[in-house]
């Protein structure tokens, strides 16, 4: 071009806006200068600006035909095919810009967003590697090829490239971030707080950092260091959503309910989409017993996301609790499928009530336990402790208080030889100080109350009081802690009584149970070695207070004449398939009553309404009220037949019937917890009363009902095995777990792997 002047006019124009001008004037300056590559990329540029991408490019072929050098014009092409939704080309017209003129940073950064928007890792990783070939010092390149392989979960390459990265820029904050990100998913906790505090150093008051920091610390289990965190990122951000929804979480695993609801609503009031929200107060309503609430926040979170882990098994469980039972066996259908398809849809002590199957169940608890509390590899299984006299064992649980467990357990801690065995309690449940907490507190050569404490300061107590093995008594129940087992307690530790299946877990080395429990072909669906006590894996007080009050049948709402069948257990234990069952036999025996426990008014009515579409009258259906517990056991004793649940059997209302003389039938089942009452039923020596079939169990009850002389020998025969038998022989019981506790401690300090113990072997 000959007039400098003009082309300088035309760029003023365009940059301008005037983009007809520069048309209008540009074309007879192409015509005097056919071969200046300029002018025809300006002539592109302004067929672009105007929304004439074909006319654009071509003018971009001209100019490049003309100069295949000229990097600016193969720049302006990818950015007009990237409008064009051609992403393939326009990355290589990028890179071949970038290629001319690898110094222009900006080039790079039009390659980085297009990358983004192919949303592709493996095509990014390429990209990026080719121009790191020649420009390896492009840090920002080198920090969004480690995002590629995180992306694709190749966790190596992208903490090299996160450190090249820094190398190159040391104050890259986000860099620092995402290394922090990466070691957090791993449970490499101090990594990630290391990187995470880097972070923060460079930027005190990002609050995403923040927010990220506390998740970690409370993966450490400085749940109060979290906590604050969590509440700074707030200050400084109000409207922060993943904060108050990770501060409802923490505040959730510290049973501080109001507060957790508080940020949970929080969270959900600045998105109303947010499912998790939804599900976690859904969660929290239940565990207080809210369940109508509970059902109606588990239904919008599903209305939002179906998918979020655990909500349809805990929707289904929480229907149970108010006797929904509506499409109960196309949602137990889905809820298989997905177990099947490793999918994280049900907690393991719901599923219990649910189905009826020890590799479903085993299934589950393993994804289950994986999931959520996988071994923790800041912590190595414990050597053995050489040094003890006495053998030190551990009692973890959250129910030292009135609670079905104490009423079963008391007697043991009172009986275990002190001679032998140093006892120490674990409390993380309320501190209600009622009369069974002073009781067995005294039991114990220390009662430690660890509510505040995390499972991590827990675990770690236990091992600087050098405790020998660790029993676990609430394995998956509400408000059991089995992070404290993932941090390794003890070098020993075992699953007992409170939570009736596997814990799928490798940390836990055995499993207290019994042959009726886990026949030899189930025990492949258990993660534990199994101890086999000789009778029952139940314990059982010798003695019991009982009620002195004498209540008339009619005091206690009961008809003054019929039979009486009864069973209190609760109520998510009572699934269609049995109730239909119990129906049937009240069909077949005029007269008769059952006899439930319910509080709540929603399951009376929707089981009375169940129990006429079945032809019963409403008014055969009798519902017992909450009573202290020595008034409980009086009035089990007016029940003629206790009918026990499938698949969730009843266990300690099981035993309390038999103690009071009340027959228990049960239909064996196949899983654990599906067992117990036949256990029971064996150890005070009544196999009589274990059907093995639907038809069996229906024919037993009226049988009994209608011909008094067998009910009669029946219960005789049960009275007076009582005096005698296994189940209410807690002096027994001790000396057969102690044999269990002496053989694994045994074998430990022998540095062998944990087997099989049978207890009737210790005794010869």
């Amino acid at each position: 071009m000959q007039d400098k002047s003009q082309l300088d006019l035309i760029i003023s124009l365009f940059s301008n806006g005037k983009v007809q001008e520069v048309l209008n004037q540009i074309d007879p300056l192409i015509k005097d200068n056919p071969n200046d590559a300029v002018l025809f990329n300006i002539r592109g540029a302004c067929y672009a600006k105007i929304g004439e991408p074909i006319m654009a490019i071509k003018q971009y072929d001209e100019a490049i035909g003309i100069d295949p050098n000229y990097s600016e014009a193969y720049n302006n092409r990818a950015i007009t095919l990237q409008e064009l939704g051609e992403h393939e080309k326009a990355l290589e017209n990028f890179f071949k810009a970038f290629s001319l003129k690898p110094e222009k940073i900006e080039i790079i950064n039009e390659v980085i967003a297009i990358l983004q928007d192919i949303n592709n890792p493996k095509t990014t990783i390429d990209y990026y590697l080719k121009i790191l070939e020649s420009s390896p010092e492009i840090f920002v390149v080198n920090f969004n090829l480690g995002i590629a392989y995180q992306e694709l979960n190749l966790k190596d390459d992208a903490i090299n490239s996160y450190k090249k990265t820094l190398e190159l820029e040391s104050e890259f904050a986000d860099a620092y971030l995402n290394l922090g990100l990466i070691f957090e998913n791993s449970g490499e906790h101090n990594e990630a707080l290391i990187n995470f505090e880097r972070a923060i150093e460079i930027e005190p008051e990002n609050p995403n950092f923040l927010n990220n920091l506390a998740i970690t610390l409370k993966g450490l289990g400085q749940i109060d260091e979290s906590i604050k965190n969590f509440e700074k990122a707030i200050e400084i951000d109000p409207d922060y959503v993943a904060t108050y929804f990770n501060l409802g979480v923490a505040l959730r695993e510290l049973n501080q309910t109001e507060r957790a609801i508080f940020n949970f609503k929080k969270a959900i009031e600045l998105n109303s989409n947010s499912g998790e929200s939804y599900y976690h107060l859904g969660c929290l309503y239940f565990e207080n017993k809210k369940h109508n609430r509970a059902i109606s926040h588990f239904d919008k979170a599903f209305s939002i996301n179906p998918n979020i882990d655990y909500l349809i098994g805990n929707r289904l469980y929480t229907k149970m609790q108010l006797a929904l039972w509506d499409d109960f066996e196309e949602e137990i259908d889905i809820l298989i499928k997905k177990i099947n398809n490793n999918e994280n849809v049900v907690t393991p002590f719901s599923l219990m009530a649910l189905v009826d199957n020890a590799q479903i169940q085993n299934k589950a608890t393993q994804n289950y336990a994986n999931s959520n509390f996988p071994k923790n590899i800041s912590s190595k299984p414990l050597n053995p402790y050489k040094d003890h006299k006495k053998i030190r064992i551990g009692y973890f649980s959250a129910d030292f208080h009135n609670h079905p467990t104490m009423h079963l357990m008391a007697e043991l801690f009172e009986m275990h030889d002190k001679s032998k065995f140093e006892i120490f309690a674990f409390s993380f449940g309320p501190d209600l100080q009622d009369d069974w907490r002073r009781r067995v507190s005294i039991s114990f050569d220390e009662f430690i109350d660890v509510r505040m404490k995390s499972d991590s300061e827990i675990s770690a107590i236990s091992r600087e009081m050098e405790i020998d093995i660790a029993v676990n008594l609430g394995g998956y129940t509400q408000s059991s802690r089995t992070n404290v087992f993932a941090y390794f307690a003890a070098p020993i530790q075992v699953n007992f009584l409170g939570f009736p299946g596997t814990m799928g877990a490798d940390y836990i080395d055995y499993i207290i149970a019994d042959q009726t429990l886990i026949p030899t072909e189930n025990i492949m669906y258990f993660s534990e070695k199994i101890v086999y006590m000789p009778d029952t894996y139940q314990v059982n007080m010798m003695e019991r207070d009982i009620s002195k009050k004498l209540l008339s049948r009619e005091e206690l709402g009961l008809p003054k004449e019929g039979f009486i069948f009864s069973c209190f257990n609760n109520i998510h234990k009572i699934t269609p398939p049995t109730f239909k069952s119990w129906m049937r036999i009240l069909s077949s025996v005029e007269g008769s009553v059952l006899w439930l426990y319910a509080n709540n008014q929603n399951i009376i009515t929707n089981l009375l309404k169940t129990a006429s579409n079945f032809g019963i009258n409403p008014n055969r259906i009798i519902f017992a009220k909450h009573v202290p517990v020595d008034e409980h056991l009086y009035r089990i004793g007016k029940a003629d037949l206790f009918l026990d649940t499938l698949p969730y059997n009843a266990h300690t209302t099981a035993s309390e019937a038999l103690r009071m003389g009340v027959p228990v039938i049960t239909l064996i089942g196949n899983a654990f917890a599906s067992r117990v009452a036949a256990s029971l039923i064996n150890a005070v020596d009544m196999p009589e009363l274990i059907t093995d079939t639907e038809d069996q169990y229906e024919s037993l009850a009226i049988e009994l009902a209608l011909n008094s002389t067998k009910y009669n020998h029946i219960k005789k025969k049960l009275i007076g095995n009582l005096a005698t038998s296994a189940l209410f022989n807690s002096s027994n019981f001790s000396k057969y777990l102690e044999l269990a506790f002496e053989s694994m401690h045994q074998k430990s300090q022998l540095e062998l792997e944990p087997e099989h113990i049978f207890v009737k072997d210790l005794l010869e």
